[in-house]
């Protein structure tokens, strides 16, 4: 006989195998859930390129500005205010100026319908560059000119920094803390002075472009109408004389004020200009002595004494000369370290000194000219031969003249040298002011149009 505690455990486990039958289903269905997670692929990141995209767009406007620059030169350039002269991409890839330009998607951008316009201001030009690539449009306003800091014909002008103060600075809690930014005019005032319009609309004109007058105006495109005439209308520039030749350059000092003026042919207030120079050279002279005399020997009176007729009689210092009739003959023309002395039968007449070897006081002497003077008659000392003052077979009253010697210092003069200023002027006259030139024509005259006519929206019958 089995007793209940056997039966019990030789029958069927049914407790144990349910609950292990539950722990397999909630392991399985755990691994049903969990295994997903970890064998799905990691997602990709997303990626912001618009940075990128719009750094690749900017390039490309400032590539097609680079070149519009280089390219209009002087003789290229829109003569008249108001004029313009506009060239698309395909004329500027045409004309080796660029390479053609791609988008952010490695598309061409539109050759025909970008484009840089370049207009002509009172001072300067304003460069439109517009660029459209894909599904993106967009355009610069740059303003040229030939200013100081540029280094070729035309560059773009620089915008001056604004910089502003807080009126009333707040002290922070904090002393370490660096000073606060002034807040920022939320309501920024235009410069009076300047157009405050950037660009205008679709089918319609800036009017004024340099002033604070400045405004959009509607391209006036009327419709057809037939037995009517449709008025054109075109801004003409003023127009110049020939400049004038240069006058003679004029001596002034700086009393005078005369500045230099250099204008652009271009420039409707330029019609005068004015160069300047500055020259040294001699003014005038001044005297500068030697620090040298010579001796000359000169009459100073006169006495008589009875003495041999075939003589005349002249007496140096304290001695008498008697001498035959002569004459005094130019011998030549002599350099002396020293000035010589004139003597009774010689006399020297100055010609210069040659002061290359002097030094700028001039304390060596320069090489002495002279002119040599010789007297061809026959000359006795009568002092040192008394026999000739009595030897003679007849005698008289003669009259001896006495020289005294003189000295006479050399002097010279010296040129005088300083810098001299000098201008010239140029000038022009206007021939004719600006104007409206209006002419009348039928609906859509493409000779008016293309010459730079517009509709001014006024008709008349035929």
């Amino acid at each position: 006989m089995y007793t209940d505690d056997e039966t019990e455990r030789r029958g069927f486990p049914f407790r144990d195998f349910l609950l292990k039958l539950i722990l397999i289903v909630i392991f399985v269905l755990l691994l049903v859930w969990l295994l997903p997670k970890f064998m799905a692929p990691a997602s990709t990141p997303t990626v912001d390129l618009t940075p990128l995209t719009s750094q690749i767009f900017a390039d490309n406007l400032k590539r097609m500005q680079d070149a519009a620059t280089s390219y209009y030169t002087n003789e290229r350039l829109p003569q008249e205010v108001g004029e313009s002269d506009t060239m698309t991409l395909r004329d500027m890839i045409a004309k080796k100026l660029l390479m053609p330009l791609v988008d952010k998607n490695g598309e061409a951008c539109d050759v025909d319908e970008s484009y840089v316009k370049i207009t002509k201001l009172d001072d300067e030009y304003l460069l439109k560059v517009n660029l459209k690539c894909s599904d993106q449009e967009d355009y610069i306003l740059v303003h040229l000119g030939c200013y100081d800091y540029c280094d070729s014909f035309l560059c773009a002008k620089k915008e001056e920094p604004v910089i502003t103060t807080p009126s009333d600075p707040t002290p922070t809690d904090n002393p370490s803390d660096p000073d606060p930014t002034p807040n920022p005019d939320p309501d920024p005032k235009p410069d009076p002075e300047v157009c405050p319009i950037t660009s205008c609309g679709v089918n319609q004109t800036l009017i004024n472009p340099g002033s604070k007058d400045c405004y959009c105006k509607d391209d006036i495109i009327p419709d057809e109408k037939p037995n009517y005439e449709y008025e054109y209308a075109k801004q003409v520039g003023a127009t110049y004389s020939k400049w004038s030749a240069w006058s003679n350059w004029v001596r002034y000092v700086n009393a005078d004020n005369v500045q230099a003026v250099s204008c652009s042919d271009s420039n409707p207030n330029c019609l005068k200009r004015v160069e300047t120079k500055q020259q040294r050279e001699q003014v005038g002279v001044y005297p500068v002595s030697y620090l040298h005399s010579y001796q000359k020997l000169e009459p100073s009176l006169s006495y008589t004494q009875t003495w041999c007729a075939e003589y005349t009689y002249e007496k140096y210092g304290n001695t008498v000369y008697a001498k035959k009739p002569g004459q005094w003959v130019y011998e030549g023309t002599y350099t002396y370290d020293n000035p010589p002395a004139d003597t009774a039968t010689t006399y020297y007449i100055l010609v210069g000194a040659n002061y290359l070897e002097c030094d700028d006081a001039c304390q060596t002497l320069p090489k002495f000219t002279f002119k040599k003077y010789v007297y061809t008659g026959e000359t006795v000392s009568v002092t040192d031969n008394p026999s000739i003052a009595v030897s003679c077979a007849r005698t008289e009253s003669k009259t001896v003249n006495v020289y005294v010697t003189r000295y006479e210092k050399l002097q010279r003069e010296e040129p005088a040298y300083a810098d001299v200023k000098y201008y010239r002027v140029q000038t022009r006259t206007m021939t004719s002011p600006g104007k409206t030139v209006i002419k009348w024509s039928f609906y859509n005259d493409t000779a008016l149009l293309n010459d730079g006519y517009k509709y001014t929206g006024n008709l008349r019958k035929k």
